[in-house]
């Protein structure tokens, strides 16, 4: 850490966005990196002097007042691993964006960087650290950081703003495992759309993940495609009573070859489980009473299609929930379950 940075800390004990970069991942010549930060959402301007202190003895100020972008691109000279440091007069007024190329309406072009290049959140190999308090999109914080190794015990701790994780780590494939206490104290969340999609090294995932977040509605394309994932806890949406959509959640996931019975037990509003294991090509055998619960259902459709390894028998939904609305082509491709032949047309 630079000398600017270093008194600045030491006279104000801020809290400091801490983040390792490893330069030889990127598209532009292996030097360039960039703070994850931006102000579209502060009126265009930034609100408060950031300080950034590059890890290569270097650092720049971004006044307060300034709209300049190019102050958060940096490049080295010489390619390698740098320890970045942020902090800011008023770290409330900071917007942090993340790997977020856009919001919707607007590009955020100089943030490839950050996710080309980034492997740790926090100091490199701490197993502990929180992000500070910023303001904050509820979407895409790290997707696409295909380098990031892993994902610090409370990074979330300080965000108890946060009202969504959707794409939070959407991409990340480097990631292996997932702290149990990760979403700890952000009780204000609703949707976690899509948050663990594609991560073909995740294994499995604590089984009191999501215990904290009993606000949240959302889970669709929770784990989309995360093809390792193998296990799938009992309690793991025990106490998400308001979930409304399990869209999609398990989709291509083709490291699970079993679902717990009581998985969804609790999730009595649920409307919506179009898509759920769709594509779990190596499934084998769904609990009968897997949805026994969840009376409030409307869209079944593509729930089990093409899950061709299911031997047992599917739960006969057509029997259970026959008011359901939608339900096209749940058990499509399902040719080798016990009771194929028992399944009705219209859901198949």
């Amino acid at each position: 850490m630079d000398s600017l940075l270093c008194g600045y800390l030491r006279n104000n004990k801020r809290d400091v966005l801490t983040f390792v970069v490893d330069t030889e991942a990127t598209t532009a010549g292996g030097k360039v990196t960039s703070a994850p930060i931006d102000c579209y959402k502060t009126g265009g301007v930034f609100r408060t002097n950031i300080y950034i202190s590059w890890g290569d003895g270097t650092s720049t100020i971004v006044p307060s007042g300034s709209s300049d972008l190019s102050l958060l691109e940096h490049e080295y000279a010489s390619a390698g691993v740098y320890a970045v440091n942020i902090t800011a007069e008023n770290m409330k007024d900071v917007f942090f964006v993340g790997s977020n190329p856009n919001d919707g309406v607007h590009t955020i072009p100089h943030t490839q960087y950050f996710r080309e290049t980034l492997i740790s959140i926090g100091p490199l190999g701490a197993e502990r650290y929180s992000l500070p308090f910023m303001q904050i999109n509820p979407y895409s914080f790290f997707i696409e950081c295909r380098h990031l190794r892993r994902i610090p015990e409370g990074l979330f701790d300080k965000w108890t703003h946060c009202v969504g994780f959707d794409n939070a780590f959407n991409g990340c494939t480097s990631i292996t495992e997932v702290p149990e206490d990760l979403f700890k104290y952000n009780t204000e969340v609703l949707t976690f759309e899509n948050c663990f999609s594609n991560i073909p090294n995740l294994k499995s995932v604590p089984e009191n993940l999501f215990s904290a977040n009993t606000k949240a509605t959302n889970f669709s394309y929770l784990f989309y495609y995360s093809t390792g994932l193998s296990v799938v806890p009992v309690n793991l949406f025990r106490e998400n009573k308001e979930a409304l959509t399990f869209a999609g959640t398990f989709c291509g996931c083709t490291g699970l070859s079993s679902i717990p019975e009581a998985v969804f037990s609790s999730n009595t509003k649920a409307e919506s489980f179009y898509g759920t294991f769709k594509e779990c090509a190596n499934l084998t055998t769904v609990p009968e009473n897997l949805f026994a619960s969840n009376n409030a259902v409307t869209d079944f459709s593509f729930a089990f299609y093409v899950c061709t390894g299911i031997t047992g028998n599917v739960p006969e939904l057509w029997a259970t929930h026959s008011e359901t609305e939608q339900h096209t082509d749940v058990f499509y491709g399902c040719t080798n379950a016990a009771n194929y032949v028992d399944i009705p047309a219209d859901w198949k």
